[in-house]
């Protein structure tokens, strides 16, 4: 699985290409001091990456309780759904 890493590996972002142009994000894990912009770089380094190569959609999913990562991605500007597909 291909992987993004930071701060010597300590901090990673594993994704993957699905079908259709989309990357989805599988996990993304910060072992090193948080919100010091570790899992944005790791995220817009990814955006760029796949941009530039054949991404034109990407996923992250997260549980319903995620109240953490769902502040995380809003931060990025992405638009979030609910399981049903509904904002």
């Amino acid at each position: 699985m291909p992987r993004i890493i930071a701060n010597d590996g300590q901090d990673f972002l594993d994704w993957r290409e699905a079908s259709g142009g989309t990357v989805e994000i599988v996990d993304i894990v910060v072992n090193t001091v948080r919100r010091n912009g570790y899992g944005r770089w790791m995220v817009e380094e990814l955006i760029k990456q796949s941009k530039e190569h054949w991404a034109r959609t990407g996923w992250a999913i997260t549980r319903a309780e995620n109240f953490i990562a769902q502040q995380f991605y809003e931060g990025l500007a992405a638009e979030l759904e609910g399981p049903d597909g509904a904002a």
